[in-house]
C-alpha cells in the first residue's frame, strides 16, 4: 500500500534514470517513422532474421523455450528477501509478533486500514500513519484467493523469503501459460510464440514477480487470462462447458484481486468485434460477468473495502468526478508505456513542464501504433479485439497510480498485436513483399525495445524492491537498534515523504529489531522549510511551497479535503499528547504554517530527531528558543545526482 511513497526515492536510481531516457528515445523515434527513413543495413539482414524466426516459432513445443528463459530472467528474485509491504503480511500473519492496528489474520491480509476509528488511532500512535491523515480515511482490498497463497507460505516456512518468491514464480508461468491460451486461441502459430517473448519477457513483470506482497496481480491475471480464453473458446468452437468454466474462472480472478475487472473489457470486445451472432446473444453471452461483477461490486462495498480520503486511490463509484478528472492522464501513462514511452510508475513525480513532455511521448506512442498496425487491424478482428480490449484495461486501473507492476492486463492484448504485426513483416519478407522505410524503422524500435532492452532489463526490475527497501531503511540505518529505544519517539521534522517513517516500526517489529514506541513526521515539501521555536515544547514549521506538495505525498488526504486555519490534530494518537495546529494554509488549502506542541521539552530523552538533509536523513538538533532554522526541500536532481555517483 505505502510502497508509492518510497518512488519519490526509487527514481533517483541510476537503472531507472538510464531506463527512462531509453524509453522516452524509443518513444521518439516511433514518433518520426512518418520520415521514411530507408534501413538498408539492416534490410540486407531482414531476409535471414525472419526465416530464423518463422522456423523457431514453427517448432512444436517452443514456447516452452520462452518460458524457460522467463523463468531464467526472473530467478535474480529469489535473493532479495522481504520488503516494504511484506513487512505488513508477516506481522498481520502472526509469524513474527503482532503489531498494534494489525490484527491477526491470514485469509484477509490485504486490509490496510479498515472504517475503525480504533484502528487508525493505533496506527497513528506507532506513526504508520501521519497527523495529516484524513479522518475517516480507508483503505482495503478484497482478496480472498491471494491471501491464501500467502497463509499457505506462512504456514509451511513463515521466516524463509526465498520459497516464496519461488511461489511466486510458479504463479507468474500459470499466467504465462493462461497467456499462451489466449495467444494460441487467437492467432496464427508464430503470431502467438512472438506474443508471448513480448510478454513474457517484458521488463514490466519484473516489479510484479519480484514483490512477494504483489504475487495477486499473478494470480487475479492468471485466472483472468483464462477466463478470455475459455470463453473464447465457448463462443468461436461452441464448447458448451465454457457456459460455466468462463464465468467460474472470473469470479475466481475476482476473489483474487480487484484488476480482475480489467478482463471485462476484453469481453465485450469480443462481443463487439469478433462474434457473428445476434445482438442479443451476445449480450446474453456476457450477461453472467456483469452479473458476478455486481454482486462482487456490492459485496466488496457492503464488507467495507475500497478506498476513501486518498489523493492516490480514486474509487470510481464515490469519486465519479474525481476519477473523471484523473483518468485520461493515468490511461496515457499506462497505455503509452506499454509500448514505448517513459516507465508509468514516474508519472505522479514529474514536475509539470515534464509531465507535459512525458505526456506528449505517450500521445506520439499511441498514434505512433495506431498508424502501426492499421493495416492488421483492417485486415484481422482479432487483432481490433485484443487491441480495443488493452484499451479498455486500462480504465479500471486508472482507480490507483499508474506503475508498470499495472501492465498485466494491459500487455495481453498489446503483445498480441505486436505479434501479429511481426509475424506480418516475417512473412512478407520470406514473399518478397517490402515494406516502406519508415514502417521498417517502427518495427525494428518495437523489436529493440521488447525483444532487446526489455529482456536485458528483466532481471534487473526484478530486484526494484531492492531499491525501494533500501529507500525505506534510509531512516532505519541512524535510528539506534538497541533495546533503550523502545521508550523514545523517532520525530523526522522534515523527509521527502513519510514512507520511511511510516516503515520504521513494522518493519522492525517484522525483523524482531527492537524498535522505538513510534516513528513521526512533521513536514514533507518540495520547497524550503523553516523551523522556529516559539517555546521549549513548541516548534513552529514554515513552507514556502507549503506542505504536502506533491501527489505522492498526499496518499494519506485528498487534495480536495482542505485544512483550516485554527484546526487541531493529534501528531500520533489521542495518547501521544502532541498535536498540531494550523496557523496558515496555501491557496489550495495545504499546511503553509503549523504549530506543533509536545508534552515535554524538545530536548527531552524520549525524543530522536532526525531530519532529511540533501542526500540522506542524519541526526537533527531542534533549534533554540527564539532561533530558526531552515532546511532546502527535497531536491530530486540532486539526489538523482547523488545516486549517479556524481553528487557536487
Amino acid at each position: 500500500m505505502l510502497a508509492i511513497r518510497a518512488q519519490e526515492f526509487v527514481c533517483c536510481h541510476r537503472q531507472q534514470v538510464a531506463v527512462a531516457a531509453v524509453g522516452a528515445g524509443a518513444g521518439t523515434a516511433i514518433g518520426l517513422a512518418e520520415a521514411r527513413v530507408s534501413l538498408p543495413v539492416l534490410s540486407s539482414k531482414a531476409q535471414r532474421y525472419s526465416e530464423r524466426w518463422l522456423d523457431f516459432a514453427g517448432r512444436p513445443g517452443s514456447h516452452h523455450w520462452v518460458l524457460a528463459v522467463a523463468v531464467l530472467l526472473v530467478l535474480p528474485c529469489i535473493a532479495i528477501g522481504f520488503a516494504a509491504d511484506d513487512a505488513m503480511l508477516r506481522v498481520r500473519a502472526g509469524a513474527d509478533g503482532g503489531f498494534a492496528g494489525f490484527e491477526p489474520t491470514r485469509w484477509d491480509l490485504f486490509v490496510f486500514v479498515r472504517d475503525d476509528p480504533a484502528q487508525r488511532e493505533a496506527l497513528m500512535e506507532r506513526g504508520y500513519l501521519s497527523w495529516w491523515t484524513a479522518q475517516g480515511y480507508r483503505l482495503g482490498f478484497m482478496r480472498p484467493l491471494s491471501s491464501i497463497t500467502h497463509a499457505l507460505d506462512f504456514a509451511l516456512w513463515p521466516t524463509r523469503p526465498l520459497p516464496m518468491y519461488l511461489h511466486s514464480i510458479a504463479w507468474f508461468v500459470a499466467m504465462l501459460v493462461a497467456a499462451h491460451a489466449v495467444f494460441r486461441r487467437l492467432l496464427p502459430g508464430p503470431a502467438a510464440i512472438a506474443a508471448l517473448v513480448f510478454y513474457a519477457l517484458d521488463d514490466a513483470r519484473g516489479p510484479v514477480v519480484g514483490y512477494i506482497s504483489n504475487r495477486n496481480a499473478l494470480v487475479m491475471a492468471t485466472f483472468g487470462f483464462a477466463t478470455f480464453a475459455l470463453y473464447d473458446r465457448w463462443r468461436r468452437d461452441g464448447w458448451r462447458h465454457g457456459a460455466w468454466a468462463a464465468p467460474t474462472a472470473y469470479a475466481c480472478g475476482l476473489l483474487a484481486g480487484e484488476g480482475t475487472v480489467a478482463m471485462l473489457g476484453y469481453l465485450c470486445a469480443h462481443g463487439l468485434l469478433l462474434e457473428r451472432t445476434t445482438w442479443s446473444t451476445r449480450v446474453r453471452a456476457l450477461a453472467p460477468f456483469f452479473a458476478l461483477t455486481i454482486l462482487w461490486a456490492i459485496a466488496y462495498r457492503g464488507l467495507g473495502y475500497g478506498s476513501w480520503g486518498s489523493g492516490i486511490y480514486t474509487d470510481p463509484g464515490a469519486q465519479t468526478w474525481e476519477f473523471l478528472r484523473v483518468a485520461p492522464g493515468r490511461i496515457l501513462a499506462l497505455f503509452g508505456a506499454q509500448w514505448f514511452g517513459p516507465w508509468s510508475d514516474f508519472w505522479l513525480v514529474y514536475p509539470t513542464g515534464i509531465a507535459f513532455v512525458v505526456g506528449a511521448i505517450y500521445a506520439v506512442t499511441v498514434i505512433g501504433v495506431l498508424w502501426l498496425v492499421r493495416r492488421t487491424l483492417r485486415d484481422r478482428p482479432e487483432a481490433g479485439v485484443l487491441l480495443l480490449g488493452a484499451a479498455l484495461a486500462c480504465v479500471p486501473l486508472a482507480s490507483t497510480f499508474p506503475a508498470d507492476r499495472l501492465l498485466g492486463f494491459v500487455g495481453l492484448g498489446s503483445a498480441a498485436v505486436l505479434g501479429l504485426v511481426v509475424n506480418r513483416w516475417c512473412e512478407d519478407r520470406r514473399a518478397g513483399r517490402c515494406w516502406s522505410g519508415s514502417t521498417r524503422l517502427a518495427v525494428w524500435t518495437l523489436v529493440l525495445v521488447h525483444a532487446v532492452v526489455g529482456p536485458l532489463l528483466l532481471p534487473v526490475r526484478v530486484r526494484s524492491m531492492v531499491t525501494v527497501r533500501e529507500a525505506l531503511a534510509t531512516l532505519d540505518r541512524v535510528v539506534p537498534r538497541d533495546a533503550s529505544i523502545t521508550d523514545r519517539e523517532v520525530i523526522v521534522a522534515f523527509a521527502p515523504n513519510d514512507g520511511p517513517s511510516s516503515y520504521l516500526t513494522v518493519t522492525r517489529v517484522a525483523d524482531g529489531v527492537p524498535s522505538p514506541r513510534a516513528a513521526r513526521v512533521l513536514a514533507t515539501s518540495t520547497g524550503a522549510v523553516a523551523f522556529t521555536r516559539p517555546a521549549a515544547t513548541t516548534l513552529r514549521v514554515t513552507a514556502v511551497d507549503g506542505l504536502l506538495t506533491t501527489p505522492l505525498e498526499r496518499m494519506l488526504r485528498a487534495s480536495e479535503l482542505r485544512f483550516r486555519v485554527g484546526e487541531q490534530v493529534p501528531l500520533g494518537g489521542t495518547h501521544s499528547g502532541a498535536h498540531a495546529r494550523i496557523e496558515a494554509i496555501t491557496t489550495d488549502g495545504r499546511p503553509a504554517q503549523v504549530l506543533f506542541v509536545f508534552p515535554e521539552t524538545l530536548e527531552s530523552p524520549r525524543y530522536v530527531w532526525r531530519a532529511w538533509q540533501q542526500s540522506g536523513f542524519a541526526e537533527w538538533t531542534p533549534p533554540a528558543m527564539g532561533e530558526t532554522i531552515e532546511l532546502a526541500g527535497f531536491d530530486l536532481a540532486h539526489a538523482a545526482a547523488v545516486a549517479l555517483g556524481a553528487d557536487p
